[in-house]
């Protein structure tokens, strides 16, 4: 038990699919192939792009992932969804990432059940020996959200509704023009956070 409180604004919670939709496939996934991600069936083709481009958010969220959760195990043989990283250190844990599906898009399931045991609902399943059984949550999301965060985030509150935890849920709406999106509101939501932060030290 390290904090008293923890936060977070417009995260991807929940990944995978639940009531109000399917972040990673209705966004993650096809907004990745929209900015022009393609998976060759010919893995030595396939390359992680870095440095990661701002201009496809969605391309370097999802390898900002996978580099976290599936990495490329020097003994698997399977590379359907391999990506290599060029000039990796030698001698470097890994030299590569998986992506949950192949060059068809169909799921893997061996590299996706690695990412839904990294999901945060995962983590927080056991909420009677979990860290943060007796820590203050809070999460946030624009109703708009650029990112399609709102999905997951509501998935994740309709989670959290099933469990023990102590938690704030607040989804922004906006007002007049400006619609609460991944960045109007920053001065609002900051506020929020620090006031929730402040009463539970």
């Amino acid at each position: 038990q390290f904090y008293g409180s923890v936060s977070a604004i417009s995260a991807p919670l929940a990944i995978d699919a639940g009531a109000s939709g399917d972040w990673f496939n209705d966004y993650l996934w096809a907004t990745a192939v929209q900015e022009g991600l393609v998976i060759s069936p010919y893995p030595d083709s396939n390359k992680v792009p870095i440095p990661w481009v701002t201009s496809k958010p969605a391309t370097s969220w999802l390898f900002g992932m996978a580099l976290g959760f599936s990495p490329h195990g020097s003994s698997d043989t399977d590379s359907s969804s391999y990506f290599k990283i060029d000039r990796f250190p030698v001698g470097g844990p890994f030299r590569g990432v998986d992506l949950p599906f192949d060059s068809t898009g169909t799921i893997r399931p061996s590299i996706w059940t690695k990412w839904l045991n990294n999901d945060i609902k995962t983590l927080l399943a056991d909420d009677t020996s979990g860290s943060l059984a007796n820590t203050k949550i809070y999460f946030d999301v624009g109703d708009q959200d650029s990112y399609m965060l709102q999905v997951a985030n509501k998935n994740f509150n309709s989670f959290m509704a099933t469990k023990s935890y102590s938690y704030t849920y607040h989804e922004f709406t906006g007002y007049g023009n400006f619609p609460a999106d991944h960045f109007n509101y920053a001065f609002d939501r900051i506020i929020a956070i620090l006031k929730f932060h402040s009463s539970n030290f």
